[in-house]
């Protein structure tokens, strides 16, 4: 019998604890029907790793980083290039690389961050038959514009960058550091890091 692709999402959520959100604890999934039409629209495949896991989990907030998945939208919304990092760059810091937009122009946005202005997407000019997948790519904004690459299996980027120790080994900037706020507000944080559910590992928050 051949292994359904699935099964390795079933046994990830359940190793989770699912923190209530906009919809209860029920994750947001979306069927083959809906994804097929999506690529039909758009004009590219889906890579196979994120059709697997939209049917599972779909769209939600993963502790302890607070890295979003976002849902699957209209193809227009998940354009890179439309997202505000080019502007917001621009305005305050200058120029981005010639080779970081086209990058993004190429992009197609699967997630962010919650804490500070974090984009992840993948590269459609990189679609290999082989794996079925892309390219995945971090855009971080702090003092300057940093860049990741993050791999082409989007279960190890679940699994280990989401919800394990990898983002803070091999992605510095992509985490949220205390060090980033002031005095002040770093102690009134210290609470909320108590409290929130979210801030711990293997968490997980449904949400539109």
């Amino acid at each position: 019998m051949k292994p359904d692709p699935l099964e390795r999402w079933r046994l990830l959520i359940n190793q989770l604890e699912i923190i209530p959100g906009d919809h209860g604890c029920n994750p947001l999934t979306t069927n083959e029907e809906h994804l097929l039409e999506f690529e039909d629209r758009a004009g590219f495949v889906l890579p196979q790793g994120y059709k697997e896991y939209c049917q599972v989990i779909s769209s939600g907030i993963f502790g302890p980083h607070w890295f979003r998945i976002d849902k699957l939208d209209a193809p227009e919304v998940h354009l890179a290039s439309t997202s505000n990092a080019k502007s917001t760059y621009e305005i305050y810091n200058g120029e981005l690389p010639l080779e970081v937009k086209d990058l993004l122009d190429a992009g197609f946005r699967f997630g962010a961050g919650v804490e500070f202005y974090l984009l992840f997407f993948f590269d459609l000019r990189s679609y290999q038959e082989i794996d079925k997948s892309y390219d995945m790519y971090a855009l971080c904004e702090r003092d300057i514009v940093y860049i990741y690459n993050l791999g082409r299996d989007f279960y190890s980027f679940i699994y280990d960058i989401c919800i394990g120790s990898r983002a803070e080994k091999d992605f510095p900037a992509m985490v949220f550091r205390e060090e980033d706020l002031d005095e002040d507000t770093r102690e009134s944080r210290k609470e909320d890091m108590e409290n929130e559910p979210l801030y711990r590992p293997f968490t997980f928050c449904p949400c539109f």
